[in-house]
């Protein structure tokens, strides 16, 4: 991988380190789905725009607390051929409030941009991040296969398509959307809140999540629709923690083209440090279909 990669240059002396440890870089996921973070997409087409998401830690900060992490991207084809490169993608140059050891990255890939230099085929989409304080720098990387064109959902992972529906009539049963799929799922700070820039928790702080559904159904005549969402939570050691099936029902009128939104509210009882995942199902009791999708969130305790 070295002959492929550019020269980092020098960076400048900010101090030494508050932080002297390794920096680590874990990839959450890759789709082509910007805040989905649980269905993964391995097949995009030349049209696609690729989103990718990181977990970044154990980054050092200078004497005023802040971060200097940059991120390089390439994307290299099956013979090992450079096709892309990014340089600074992305940089992290911001104060880091105490507790917080944990920044959520999220970059996207246009490929139509690229459509001249890719052809169908399998490459790699390869991330380093650089640690400018103390020089570390990790290396992650996806594979994915481009296509001419992407003509079904059937590319997608299970999690991000519906259960195969029983047997009934949908003849009185309209969409709201093509699929019944999820939107965005994002972390908010409330009931009627902004987004969370961090999924990062203490202990008695209370996590609040909003949920979209698109593509549910309507009955033809009143526009209602029916809908449950069941929700669990698992510990950093996979055990079920909180079990709430039926935590939110809606039946009401739905609005073509418009998703419903699901606002859950979470309280833990005495947790401990680490990353907790939060398994979403969500059921239309009109079509019988299902689907799940899958989020996480960290806890620090002080």
């Amino acid at each position: 991988m070295r002959n492929i990669w550019w020269s980092v240059l020098a960076v400048c002396l900010w101090g030494y380190p508050l932080h002297a440890v390794a920096l680590q870089v874990q990839a959450v996921n890759i789709t082509d789905q910007r805040n989905v973070r649980a269905s993964t997409t391995r097949t995009f087409s030349l049209t696609d725009t690729v989103w990718l998401f990181f977990h970044v830690t154990d980054f050092a900060m200078d004497q005023q607390r802040r971060c200097h992490i940059i991120e390089n991207l390439v994307i290299i084809d099956a013979q090992k051929q450079v096709v892309a490169s990014v340089p600074n993608l992305l940089k992290i140059q911001q104060v880091v409030e105490p507790g917080t050891d944990l920044f959520e990255v999220e970059n996207h890939v246009q490929l139509r941009v690229l459509k001249d230099r890719l052809k169908p085929g399998e490459y790699y989409i390869v991330a380093q991040f650089v640690d400018q304080l103390t020089r570390d720098e990790k290396i992650v990387s996806h594979k994915i296969t481009i296509v001419a064109t992407r003509s079904s959902p059937a590319d997608r992972a299970p999690a991000d398509r519906p259960s195969t529906p029983p047997n009934r009539s949908k003849t009185s049963i309209v969409r709201a959307s093509d699929q019944f799929k999820y939107g965005r799922i994002i972390y908010v700070t409330g009931p009627d809140g902004e987004p969370r820039m961090l999924a990062l928790y203490r202990p008695g702080e209370t996590i609040w999540l909003a949920v979209e559904v698109e593509g549910y159904g309507m009955r033809a005549g009143d526009g209602r629709a029916h809908l449950v969402q069941d929700l669990y939570v698992y510990d950093p050691n996979g055990e079920k923690i909180l079990e709430k099936p039926g935590i939110v029902t809606f039946r009401d009128r739905g609005r073509k083209g418009r998703p419903v939104v699901f606002t859950l509210q979470i309280t833990l009882r005495d947790p401990r440090e680490g990353t907790y995942t939060i398994h979403l199902t969500t059921t239309d009791r009109l079509t019988g279909e299902r689907i799940e999708t899958k989020t996480t969130f960290r806890m620090i305790v002080p």
